[in-house]
């Protein structure tokens, strides 16, 4: 079962504590949280650790909602999002 960092993992610092410690195996990013560039940060550094992730929205705009996607299909294919309220899901 996936322990996803949410609000504790919003720096690249954060993932790395959350990580080596053992709280996280998957990460939400949110980008009305964490702003594109450092969401950007967060998910490189999470591929490169090899995590889940899930890219969500708090409230987003159409606007914002349409970078996330651009933001997430930048991510290599084999790390697919995944998760309630992703662009990619279902839900």
């Amino acid at each position: 079962m996936p322990f996803i960092a949410d609000e504790s993992a919003t720096t690249p610092a954060e993932v790395t504590r959350e990580v080596l410690g053992g709280s996280a195996t998957a990460l939400s990013i949110k980008t009305a949280r964490t702003g594109f560039t450092g969401s950007q940060r967060v998910l490189h550094l999470a591929e490169g650790l090899g995590l889940e992730v899930v890219m969500g929205n708090q409230i987003d705009g159409q606007a914002r909602l349409d970078l996330l996607r651009r933001l997430r299909c930048r991510a290599p294919a084999h790390q697919p999002a995944r998760g309630r309220g992703s662009p990619t899901s279902s839900t």
